[in-house]
């Protein structure tokens, strides 16, 4: 991901949009038409309504009048990703921090502080749970592209990522392993995409 330099204008106007975005897509007439729309293979059962957190991914093009705008790309409902964009954060505004003009305003935090928005993304991810109880499901994780993610999600919420293939299922549990031990999981965060599996 490539750090992007905004104006406060153009950054509310984004955000505005992102929100309008999601509500469009939480209408729950319109969540019956999506889940029809998925072919039987990869109907999930007991799946959740809507993401946990979601992602909205702009292209910034010239509008009428010459200034930067907005045009949706793509929605993403990846908790993983929004780890990895603190972690970002974080590092650009070290890097920026005495740099003129940075100083202070570079974060892609959710609420009012850092340590507020990791508690509201924790509470998301674990609820209740202990952190191994929790874990990142793709198949191969540290083969793939979104390892980023999954490593600042490990430094941040303390959650691993597992290969599907190294959970195990015990009647109506589902298991991991670590430490040599095997622990019953109670939340699973998928960023498997389906058709990979065939």
């Amino acid at each position: 991901e490539t750090p992007l330099f905004l104006t406060s204008e153009l950054r509310e106007a984004l955000v505005r949009a992102a929100r309008e975005i999601m509500t469009h897509a939480s209408d729950p007439g319109l969540l019956q038409r999506f889940r029809r729309a998925v072919p039987p293979p990869y109907d999930v059962p007991r799946i959740d309504a809507l993401p946990a957190m979601a992602q909205v991914d702009f292209a910034l093009v010239e509008g009428p009048e010459g200034k930067p705008e907005g045009r949706l790309i793509e929605m993403q409902g990846f908790p993983s990703v929004s780890a990895l964009m603190i972690a970002q954060s974080d590092a650009w505004a070290e890097v920026l921090q005495d740099e003129p003009g940075f100083g202070g305003g570079f974060t892609a935090l959710l609420g009012p502080s850092r340590e507020a928005t990791l508690e509201l993304i924790r509470r998301t991810l674990r609820g209740e749970c202990a952190a191994e109880e929790v874990v990142l499901v793709d198949i191969d994780p540290e083969q793939q592209k979104t390892r980023p993610d999954f490593v600042a999600t490990r430094q941040l919420f303390d959650i691993d990522a597992v290969c599907l293939t190294k959970l195990r299922i015990e009647g109506r549990t589902v298991l991991r392993e670590k430490a040599g031990r095997w622990i019953p999981v109670k939340r699973i965060y998928h960023r498997v995409v389906f058709d990979e599996l065939e």
